[in-house]
């Protein structure tokens, strides 16, 4: 039986037993909004159709359906955007490609269905794919003059994302930059200006390039403090950390590290606040207090076994190895006994 939106979610509700006061408790909205929904007298956004899918424990395939032509074209749009955020890759490639085949396209939106095609494949470690679908949309767009600097910079981050996991640093970097170059052309500088910038200043560090990234991710680290982005400040920051232990300023460091740890706990984010432990016990603590930094190290290593880590794990027990090689190397030494 064909059924509008509207009465799809009504019969589902009235299915499962729900008023519609429960079912908006559920997605957060009143019930005469629940009610002009069920109505067909107003069509709900992406984000709250994410929310009535879990709510009526269906997937939002099913839920939305071939038959709802009515649906606007930005919202299924917008659709797309929501599935791969919440890392449902195929349910997103399969509407990408019934929008891409059943509907009329403006440039922009035909560029922005390329780009959430190689999301999902990205979503899906096919990155290979991911590039093969961002290098020719980026070098169509560039060699035509393309002006929007903002659309040419979230796909060369996007092409350096995928270059990063392939571990192909030295096309990362280029990329990264390519899309910091679109920057100066920002209105302002915005959350994906901080991605950016963020991302060049870790390609660096991890290239060696120490002093030239820092500028980059203190800049990301200063927009992420001004919007108050906790959990992003918290990673800018522990970068930083890192970058100052491998030019040996252990003090300045030490300052970003306590900064990073005290924000994850403020996210009460135990399996971060772990990741930074690890680096500090390792790298900072066992120089004073070997004993210390191994009773750190043993808190951490069960912490990651909580999370199902087991890289995590046997770095942390490479690192006991290595602090206790180095005690009894340099007690033989002061014993004569080496």
């Amino acid at each position: 039986m064909d059924e509008t939106l509207g009465q799809r979610i009504r019969r589902l509700r009235k299915e499962r037993n729900l008023s519609q006061t429960e079912l908006g408790a559920f997605v957060g909205v009143t019930i005469s909004w629940i009610s002009t929904i069920e109505q067909d007298r107003a069509t709900p956004s992406a984000e709250l159709l994410n929310k009535f899918a879990d709510a009526l424990n269906i997937s939002l395939r099913d839920l939305i359906q071939d038959k709802d032509k009515h649906l606007e074209l930005q919202t299924r749009i917008k659709l797309v955007e929501v599935l791969i955020e919440t890392n449902r890759p195929d349910e997103a490639e399969e509407l990408i490609v019934k929008i891409q085949a059943q509907e009329v396209l403006t440039e922009l939106e035909s560029i922005k269905l390329i780009v959430f095609l190689a999301d999902c494949r990205y979503l899906q470690e096919r990155y290979q794919d991911a590039l093969s679908t961002l290098i020719p949309l980026i070098t169509n767009l560039e060699s035509s003059n393309f002006h929007d600097a903002y659309v040419l910079a979230w796909i060369r981050n996007k092409i350096g994302n995928n270059y990063t996991e392939l571990q192909e640093t030295e096309n990362a970097l280029y990329s990264y930059k390519r899309a910091y170059d679109y920057i100066n052309r920002f209105i302002e500088f915005d959350h994906l200006a901080a991605y950016i910038s963020y991302n060049v200043g870790l390609t660096l560090r991890r290239k060696g390039f120490i002093r030239e990234s820092l500028s980059y991710i203190e800049k990301a680290g200063e927009y992420y403090e001004k919007t108050n982005d906790i959990r992003k400040l918290a990673d800018a920051l522990f970068v930083l950390g890192i970058a100052h232990k491998n030019t040996n300023d252990f003090l300045k460091a030490s300052e970003y590290f306590d900064q990073a740890k005290t924000l994850y706990q403020t996210l009460n984010n135990t399996s971060l606040f772990s990741r930074v432990q690890v680096t500090v016990a390792s790298s900072i603590t066992y120089k004073e207090n070997p004993e210390q930094a191994i009773q750190d190290l043993l808190r951490c290593a069960d912490q990651f076994e909580k999370d199902r880590y087991p890289a995590g794990v046997v770095f942390v027990y490479a690192k006991i190895a290595e602090i206790l090689f180095v005690s009894v190397r340099q007690q033989s030494l002061r014993t004569g006994d080496l």
